[in-house]
């Protein structure tokens, strides 16, 4: 016998895990111990005393990925300094050549093409803010790249410094 089923919470149809049953133990999977918890609620008021509980358990995605002894993930190191000017150098070539790469965000247009429009200008900003947020998000690039060039060259004005 074979059941899959998902379940959802309505009205907004958020599929929160899902329940198979196939020549085996019945088993639910969920990507937060909240949602398993209510799934597993959801299954005992339908199936009443007939399922009964044996375990649960749950693995963290990004246990994988930290060091022996599940320590938290270890700082990045610094870059050398003779270093730090050479990434920035090639990061902003890399930067430059976006603009003239042709971008999916902005309807396939490069974002010299796009900001000639009003919309294309409003899609644009917020394009380079995502790649600002990018950017931040690395600790060791946050201080390299200036993004500020790219809003000159694009004649637009960054929102945290209009007027």
């Amino acid at each position: 016998m074979q059941v899959n089923a998902a379940y959802t919470l309505d009205p907004k149809h958020v599929l929160i895990g899902e329940i198979e049953v196939q020549d085996k133990p019945l088993s639910i999977t969920a990507n937060s111990k909240e949602r398993l918890a209510r799934l597993r609620g959801w299954l005992e008021a339908v199936a009443e005393d007939r399922v009964e509980h044996r375990a649960t358990s749950h693995q963290d995605p990004l246990s994988s990925q930290r060091p022996k002894g599940g320590a938290a993930f270890e700082r990045p190191q610094e870059l050398p300094p003779e270093m730090r000017d050479q990434v920035a150098s090639i990061m902003r070539e890399k930067l430059a050549e976006l603009l003239d790469t042709k971008v999916p965000m902005l309807g396939n247009k490069t974002p010299r093409q796009a900001v000639r429009s009003a919309k294309g200008r409003d899609d644009v900003t917020n394009w380079l803010l995502g790649q600002e947020r990018i950017n931040a998000a690395s600790p060791q690039m946050r201080d390299l790249v200036d993004t500020a060039f790219m809003w000159t060259e694009l004649g637009l004005v960054h929102p945290d410094k209009r007027g």
